[in-house]
């Protein structure tokens, strides 16, 4: 038995996610990419246009961690602000141009990263889509509850707001 087999769960995981982003990073560099804040950029396309606060709710990290990382994004030029219609006091985050073509390198590094690993594992890493669903979600309502207000932020649906090189009907 390894020593790693004595360790609880919660901690495997951490350090097989560190040897997955080391072998996603270093991956991204034979790509000829410098490794960023991927993941991130990854969730703020999906979810475009988000606010801070509500990236803040998807990936469950403090709120100043997350705005230091944007903060890299928007310096690397892969994310910009915009303005939020409906809150002044607020912004929303949207990838560039710059960051959609990093994206396209970096999601075929993950399929990539996920073949070598689904090889090596002798089986399809999908197969643990689900138990890691399972494991976000409670970790998420035992972070956070059923707070009303944390939910409105992560709804599925964002709203609409226009993106650059959008033509409205009224623009036509």
């Amino acid at each position: 038995m390894s020593d790693l087999e004595r360790v609880s769960v919660l901690l495997q995981l951490s350090i097989s996610n560190a040897y997955a982003s080391s072998l996603f990073d270093r991956e991204l560099e034979r790509a000829g990419l410098v490794p960023a804040q991927a993941g991130l950029l990854d969730l703020i396309e999906r979810n475009e246009p988000v606010t801070p606060t509500a990236l803040e709710q998807l990936v469950g990290l403090p709120g100043a961690t997350v705005r230091a990382r944007v903060r890299t994004l928007e310096e690397d030029g892969y994310v910009q602000r915009r303005p939020n219609p409906s809150d002044a006091r607020s912004y929303f985050l949207a990838t560039t141009a710059d960051g959609r073509d990093f994206l396209g390198v970096a999601r075929e590094t993950i399929e990539r990263v996920e073949k070598l690993i689904s090889e090596e594992m002798g089986k399809p890493i999908e197969a643990l889509r689900g138990p890691l669903e399972e494991l976000r979600e409670a970790a998420r309502t035992v972070l956070f509850g059923d707070d009303p207000e944390v939910l409105s932020h992560i709804s599925p649906t964002p709203p609409e707001v226009p993106r650059p090189g959008d033509v409205s009907a009224g623009d036509q």
